[in-house]
């Protein structure tokens, strides 16, 4: 070997020598370091503070958490609030088959009498057997968040919406009531019309907030969004009493359902009326329209004559 060569190999392996010292003297200096942070463990103790012991007991009691394993936090975020109201509607009540109760008969009250400017605020549903039995009754105030107008509109007070669920929440099961069934409703139209924009509005309430999650960076999550709810067809008792030949000076259900013989209230305002609560008002019109869809024969097997039907 040459010379210039050992001098290269000494000078080479001094140099490594050097990079390997200053390498360890920094390890050892952040191990140094990392201790220094580390507060000392206090030794355990073999005894326990009742008092202690109790205290921390009713804290865990009070703060949700559990003293047999991790602690759980019982504060309720919007997300969370909102998955449990979901949840809540899905199991208060399930409807029966279509197969049991092919008919679902709606009613529903909106603060005015457009479906794209109007919302709804409050639905009443009750599914039916082939005889007329009602099997299943179903009635839910729906937060229209927005400003719900005047009472007289729909007899809801602004603290009956407190806690009310969005239509977005309730939308599942909504289909579940009305899905394969006959959906019976007077003024038809407007009643499957706000169903309709409610679900629209829903969808895209959705779809806003999974984009603003998403320009936000998070993580992309697909929200499963309840489809309109598929009635197999659709019954309209007041376009049915048009074609019967009923001459009709007032078109409100109450009124219709007299020129039918049906013992009902005066659809007239009164004092008594007005002192009703939303939901009885709203169930009784399930039921009152129900009578009349008996009345026109609309429970009658085989028989379509002059009925008002709109398949789907």
């Amino acid at each position: 070997m040459t010379e210039s060569a050992r001098e290269e190999r000494k000078a080479t392996g001094t140099s490594s020598q050097t990079k390997r010292r200053r390498r360890n003297r920094r390890r050892s200096q952040r191990a140094s370091a990392a201790g220094a942070k580390t507060p000392p463990t206090a030794p355990a103790s073999t005894t326990t503070d009742a008092a202690t012991t109790d205290a921390a007991t009713t804290g865990a009691i009070a703060t949700g958490a559990s003293t047999a394993g991790t602690p759980t936090t019982a504060t309720t975020t919007p997300a969370t609030a909102e998955t449990a109201a979901t949840k809540a509607a899905d199991e208060h009540k399930q409807f029966s088959s279509a197969e049991e109760a092919p008919y679902a008969i709606v009613s529903i009250q909106a603060t005015g009498i457009h479906p794209k400017t109007s919302r709804l605020v409050s639905l009443g549903v009750s599914t039916a057997d082939g005889s007329g039995n009602i099997v299943d009754t179903w009635h839910v105030v729906i937060d229209p968040t927005e400003d719900p107008g005047p009472t007289h509109l729909h007899g809801l007070e602004p603290a009956d919406f407190e806690g009310a669920p969005k239509f977005g929440v309730i939308q599942a099961k909504l289909a579940h009531a009305l899905d394969g069934r006959t959906l019976v409703a007077h003024n038809a139209p407007l009643v499957w019309g706000f169903i309709v924009a409610e679900a629209k509005r829903a969808r895209r309430q959705a779809n806003r907030e999974r984009s603003a999650r998403n320009k936000r960076g998070r993580r992309r999550t697909r929200t499963r969004v309840a489809r309109i709810p598929a009635p197999a067809r659709i019954a309209d008792t007041l376009e049915t009493a048009r074609r019967q030949g009923k001459r009709l000076d007032d078109a409100r259900l109450r009124a219709v359902a007299r020129a039918y013989g049906l013992d009902v209230p005066s659809p007239e305002a009164s004092i008594a009326g007005i002192s009703v609560p939303e939901r009885v008002r709203t169930l009784d019109d399930v039921t009152t329209t129900l009578a009349l869809f008996r009345a026109q024969g609309g429970l009658d097997e085989g028989t379509t004559l002059n009925l008002s039907l709109i398949h789907i």
